[in-house]
């Protein structure tokens, strides 16, 4: 019998503040929830989580092998490497192509949507859940402080209110489970 397959990404850029702590706890909330049976995997997006997970790690709450990794992108995929035929096919789709028809897709999107995980959980509010196209998710919604405090500094640099709000719309509308 076939088990369910979970990934639980951690996306925090930061080992500081109470996000970085939220998503940790959880972390913890979600792998004592997992059911039995089921395989859990945890992909650390940014590498910023690698000291709690080794600690989990230690601790027997996580075994290394549920830890995955992005992979590596070719530097000749889609057209993207830095030599002068990927920045020439880039112009040249941009000419032939609209960019609201032109695809994007992401090496996150990509590895996601193309591998045998059957959920994904995203342990914070995180923009990369709206990338996927094909796998369903768990988004965790924080709040929405950065409404009342734009001042925050987090919230108040260049388009960073325009781009949660964007995020926030999109995200809660795609997901098919949002925990608040």
């Amino acid at each position: 019998m076939k088990r369910f397959s979970i990934l639980i990404v951690l996306t925090g850029q930061t080992q500081v503040g109470g996000g970085f702590h939220q998503s940790v706890t959880n972390l913890v909330r979600v792998l004592a929830a997992i059911p039995d049976g089921a395989r859990a995997s945890i992909l650390d997006l940014h590498g910023s989580f690698s000291p709690e997970l080794q600690r989990f790690v230690s601790s027997g709450l996580v075994v290394p092998s549920q830890i995955v990794q992005l992979p590596k992108k070719a530097p000749s995929d889609r057209g993207q490497s830095a030599g002068w035929h990927g920045v020439f096919r880039r112009l040249i789709q941009d000419a032939l192509l609209r960019k609201s028809e032109r695809p994007r897709s992401t090496l996150f999107a990509d590895f996601v949507d193309n591998s045998s995980y059957e959920f994904v959980i995203f342990l914070g509010p995180s923009a990369r859940a709206i990338e996927l196209k094909k796998k369903p998710f768990a988004w965790c919604f924080w709040d929405i402080a950065h409404i009342d405090h734009p001042e925050f500094p987090e919230v108040g640099s260049a388009g960073q209110f325009e781009r949660r709000e964007a995020t926030h719309a999109t995200a809660l509308r795609k997901a098919t489970l949002i925990v608040a």
